[in-house]
């Protein structure tokens, strides 16, 4: 259970039902693949039954998302320029709305995959807060400590945005049931660690401090997580010569 829900920056799936058949064949699945897409649904179904049913669920959305962003993510680049691209891209939106939990979108340049939790959140009351405050952090194309550029390739930090949702995640943490904050550790501090690391500010060097300074709270209830001091780590790291205010995301050509 503690094998890390992925953020996938290639490759999104959401919505709900039971597959009615096999996946479109202009995707390209291996047969392995295809058949985890069949039986995922109903391994979604389960997770109102149980909170290890729950969590069984969270994990192989997770691993789900990241092995289709992999297996659709080449097939798309191959795609792209042909006729069928139209086909292929109408067999991900059938796709799409066979898998809950899921979501695929194409952002300019940029194709993105993440778990939306607050499908997730309905299964089960005990987890539904953690999920729904996790959901406003993660479940979603555009980090929410982030501002994109355009074209969704590069990004710059603006930490205030983070401010609210990560006081939920650290206000519903510790009364969550243990496999759930197993399922959602991992991707957490991996979304963490890019945060806290990021050397692009939307905002001037006064602004960052302030923003991380009001994050430190709710870090230092995540610490288990994030690791002890991490705000007054990423502080100090706005001196490094790497660092910069006030820039500006430009798309890559």
């Amino acid at each position: 259970m503690r094998r890390e829900l992925r953020y996938a920056a290639c490759l999104l799936l959401l919505a709900g039902g039971a597959l009615a058949g096999e996946p479109p064949k202009i995707l390209e699945l291996s047969a392995e693949l295809a058949a985890r897409v069949r039986a995922y649904p109903g391994l979604f179904a389960s997770g109102s039954r149980s909170d290890a049913g729950l969590c069984l669920a969270l994990e192989e959305a997770g691993k789900l998302a990241r092995d289709l962003e992999l297996a659709l993510s080449d097939r798309r680049d191959a795609l792209f320029d042909s006729p069928a691209y139209d086909a292929f891209l109408e067999a991900l939106a059938a796709l799409n709305a066979e898998l809950p939990g899921m979501h695929h979108e194409n952002l300019g340049e940029t194709a993105f995959a993440y778990v939306e939790y607050d499908r997730f959140a309905g299964l089960r009351d005990a987890a539904r807060p953690l999920l729904q405050a996790a959901h406003a952090f993660l479940g979603h194309a555009e980090p929410a400590w982030a501002r994109l550029a355009s074209s969704h390739v590069t990004a710059c930090a603006d930490l205030g945005r983070a401010a609210e949702p990560l006081a939920r995640i650290a206000e519903c943490w510790e009364k969550a049931p243990a496999c759930v904050k197993a399922a959602l550790g991992p991707r957490l501090a991996e979304e963490l660690k890019r945060m806290l690391s990021w050397k692009c500010h939307c905002q001037d060097r006064p602004g960052a401090e302030r923003a991380l300074k009001a994050l430190s709270p709710a870090l230092g209830r995540l610490a288990p997580i994030v690791g002890a001091g991490a705000a007054e780590k990423a502080l100090a790291g706005l001196s490094d010569p790497e660092t910069r205010f006030e820039c500006k995301p430009e798309p890559v050509d």
